[in-house]
């Protein structure tokens, strides 16, 4: 979770309670993107089931950055996809209660490829790796 430094949020103590995210509106990634997925799969599976509130949509990591750091309100990023933004002060990371949520990446390549290129296969290797 991320919000701009002048957000209520970013001056907090303690973790945010799923019931807490819920009950804020929240800027977020297209339907289907893989962190809004990861997001409301997360929330659909508590009990009983929650289900975020939407304050904006937008279809790219960038614009939710920019939305965010506007003020616009919270959102849930990747930690890749925010990092510049903590380094510069942009955006606040907001910890959330619970285990962290992880999303799930899909390689795709074409079978007449196969082997991989060796440039694919340093990108597998590199999403493999334990973090």
């Amino acid at each position: 979770m991320v919000t701009a430094p002048a957000h209520p949020w970013a001056r907090r103590r303690r973790p945010l309670s799923l019931t807490e995210i819920v009950e804020t509106a929240l800027v977020m990634r297209e339907a289907g993107s893989g962190t809004r997925v990861t997001l409301t799969d997360h929330l659909a599976a508590q009990q009983p089931p929650l289900s975020a509130r939407i304050a904006m949509e937008l279809g790219t990591s960038a614009a939710v950055r920019s939305a965010i750091a506007e003020g616009v309100g919270p959102g849930v990023l990747s930690r890749l996809a925010v990092r510049d933004d903590l380094v510069l002060g942009r955006l606040v990371a907001i910890e959330v209660e619970g285990p962290p949520l992880k999303r799930q990446l899909t390689a795709v390549w074409r079978p007449d490829l196969d082997p991989l290129p060796p440039e694919g296969a340093r990108l597998l290797a590199v999403a493999k790796a334990p973090r």
